[in-house]
């Protein structure tokens, strides 16, 4: 088990990527993943994803890759299933065309208060997307880089983006320095997963670990997903609003109501404390059930990318009427 006992002892492998291909790869002195975390005892390995099978796309709209997962334990803190993807570093090499990497190992961040400010940004990604005029990817990108800081990032003379908006990258970064130390883990809120790929080559260096986002994930329905990898799913048998729940404690942050219609039903989702979807064209992914399925689901095949029949992102929407629903929620809670 190891630990980081600073945000600047980040790992040499942490590395930024192109589509295969890279911005700086010389004199990089990249290294395996195992040389890095040796300098920082208890950087703790994730419990179910010892072995998962990683594929990496850009994405280079509210991230910079889309990620996903599979073969993901049972017992671990993420699911398979889709996610945004950020580079650690910004000059190493990764195939970002579909590739897929097996036997990666993860590694959380959860409640590793060394990992604030990163997980920070993470979280109010929507509020500088949505507040910050000029935000996009490039911009929260280069925060990143500039925090974790293993091969020194400066915005002034590594101009990667060539239309990088100035402003408001200091924008984020103002907000950064004044609020990410006091960054807070709870019900639902994400953090960083980072995906150890220096196994493979890339371009004759070591491939990229790149940082995973794992959302903070709610469930819709209150009848209970009894052990399942689900929280709860709707009953339509039952009340037309019923909650919505996230956190390991089944904490209630809003409130669904499902209106029959001839055929379909609408679903219209409201929120409470500041809990809204992710900034995401599918923070919203619902399967339906009918009374022949069995309700006790095996739980692999419910992971998010794998099993939704709908994804999107409004609060109100329409979808085929079936006897159950599993609502899956991407959400963040924002002050």
């Amino acid at each position: 088990m190891k630990q980081l006992k600073a945000i600047k002892l980040l790992l040499p492998v942490l590395l930024f990527a192109f589509t295969i291909t890279q911005c700086d790869i010389q004199n990089s002195g990249v290294g395996s993943f195992d040389d890095a975390t040796d300098k920082v005892p208890d950087f703790k390995v994730m419990p179910g994803a010892e072995s998962v099978s990683v594929k990496v796309e850009r994405n280079n709209d509210r991230g910079y890759f889309n990620i996903d997962l599979s073969n993901v334990g049972l017992e671990s803190e993420i699911l398979d299933g889709s996610y945004l993807g950020w580079c650690a570093h910004w000059s190493a090499p990764i195939d970002a065309r579909g590739e897929v990497y097996d036997d990666v190992t993860l590694y959380s961040t959860r409640y590793d208060k060394n990992w604030n400010k990163l997980n920070y940004v993470l979280n109010n990604k929507v509020n500088y997307f949505r507040n910050i005029e000029g935000v996009s990817y490039r911009e929260v990108q280069a925060v990143i880089w500039n925090l974790i800081d293993f091969k020194e990032f400066d915005i002034d003379e590594n101009q990667i983006f060539d239309n990088l908006n100035r402003e408001a990258f200091d924008a984020i970064m103002s907000d950064v320095k004044a609020n990410g130390d006091s960054f807070q883990h709870g019900p639902g809120t994400a953090h960083a997963v980072f995906a150890d790929m220096s196994i493979y080559e890339t371009s004759g260096e070591p491939t990229q670990t790149v940082i995973i986002v794992d959302s903070g994930t709610a469930w819709g329905g209150d009848t209970d997903g009894e052990g399942t990898r689900f929280y709860s799913f709707f009953d339509m048998s039952g009340s037309s609003t019923q909650g919505i729940y996230v956190g390991a404690k089944f904490d209630q942050i809003g409130y669904i109501t499902i209106t029959p219609n001839n055929g379909t039903v609408t679903m219209s989702l409201a929120f409470t404390d500041n809990w809204q979807l992710d900034f995401d064209s599918e923070a919203i992914k619902i399967k339906g059930i009918n009374d022949d399925a069995p309700i006790g689901w095996d739980p692999p095949s419910l992971a998010p990318g794998h099993f939704m029949e709908f994804r999107g992102d409004e609060m109100e929407f329409e979808v085929d009427a079936f006897d159950y629903y599993l609502i899956h929620l991407d959400v963040v809670q924002v002050e």
